[in-house]
């Protein structure tokens, strides 16, 4: 049960993340701009290309998660005692793709190349769990009775935290 729940809230986050890409890219773009006065023109060839951009990182990061999911579960099988390890750990590293695909729009808009995106997320990995986790509490708020507030703010307040973040992290 908990390899299924993780495999498909992992499903869940990553096809919202790919699916709102363009939203992202635009709110991320227009959260610096409040914060530091730069503007950026709006250039359709370059919004299609921070969406394949976006949707290819979060593809990415959806695999290596996978993977990583499916590494603890047949640890967890072999040796049962390391569940209370495995199971932490999906949860840092669930929050870490997720931040990491957040942080990427910025990375993208400052024209950083994939692989230094990556380095640079690589740097900051408490930053990235950090809006992770944030972004995940949100989503997992509509399991309590009658709330929508997760879905509805969720995503903007990770996207605006991420450009914060790389922000204060850059300057």
């Amino acid at each position: 049960k908990l390899l299924f729940w993780f495999a498909s809230s992992t499903l869940i986050k990553y096809v919202l993340l790919m699916i709102l890409s363009p939203v992202f890219s635009l709110l991320s773009e227009k959260a610096e701009e409040k914060l530091t006065g730069n503007t950026y023109p709006f250039v359709f060839k370059q919004l299609l290309k921070d969406i394949l951009r976006g949707i290819a990182i979060s593809f990415r990061n959806m695999l290596l998660e996978y993977f990583f999911i499916f590494s603890c579960f047949i640890v967890s099988i072999i040796f049962p005692p390391l569940f209370v390890i495995t199971t932490p750990f999906l949860f840092f590293l669930g929050w870490y793709y997720i931040g990491f695909a957040l942080l990427d729009y910025n990375c993208e808009r400052h024209k950083y190349g994939v692989s230094q995106s990556i380095q640079f997320i690589k740097k900051n990995k408490g930053t990235a769990c950090g809006i992770g986790f944030v972004y995940s509490f949100f989503m997992a708020l509509p399991f309590l009775p009658g709330s929508v507030i997760g879905i509805m703010f969720g995503p903007s307040v990770g996207v605006v935290g991420s450009t914060i973040s790389f922000l204060d992290i850059t300057k």
